[in-house]
């Protein structure tokens, strides 16, 4: 579905710049947007510290790259099909944080609304919102439908709406994580 949905929509544009060292180099970048006194965590040992190889992490990130797109539907339901609307980004991403703004459930139905944070294949970083319906079928999420929009690229301190200690525990819970299924 998603090569069908990249012909009527234009083609993804292809990145060489997802390698390690520009990896690195945009979540430094990232994290100088703190306040001094915030990011006295993060320095330039911060990655071998935490055990967290260049390698593992251009891998980890490379793993969880998607097209991300502006409408997805999937459903698991017999007689259904999932659907992908136009492409969110002129490139492919990855998610790096979600962060929770409102959740109502009910025992059949779910909505969500997030904020994202996204690190595109260009190494510059996007707020996207999402809002997330969810129907259960038989004690297991069955049908799911996500909206997103791009509120705004993170490049200055105002643009933050998450703290460095949250998105370097992501990143080291997404980097352990690929690490534990290389073993």
């Amino acid at each position: 579905m998603a090569e069908e949905t990249r012909q009527i929509y234009g083609k993804i544009k292809e990145y060489k710049l997802f390698t390690e060292r520009n990896i690195k180099n945009a979540f430094q970048t990232l994290c100088e947007l703190f306040d001094e006194n915030d990011r006295w965590m993060m320095d330039e040992d911060y990655f071998a510290e935490e055990g967290i190889t260049n390698y593992s992490l251009s891998e980890a990130l490379a793993d969880r790259m998607e097209e991300v797109f502006e409408f997805k539907a999937v459903c698991d339901l017999e007689g259904y099909m999932d659907y992908c609307g136009r492409y969110l980004f002129d490139q492919r991403a990855v998610r790096i944080l979600t962060y929770e703004n409102f959740a109502m459930e009910d025992n059949h139905y779910g909505v969500e609304y997030d904020a994202e944070l996204w690190l595109l294949e260009d190494m510059s970083f996007a707020e996207v919102h999402c809002f997330r319906t969810m129907i259960e079928n038989y004690g297991y999420v069955g049908a799911v439908s996500e909206y997103r929009v791009v509120r705004k690229k993170v490049e200055a301190s105002d643009d933050l709406f998450f703290t460095i200690e949250e998105v370097l525990e992501e990143l080291d819970s997404i980097c352990s994580l690929a690490m534990s299924y290389q073993r």
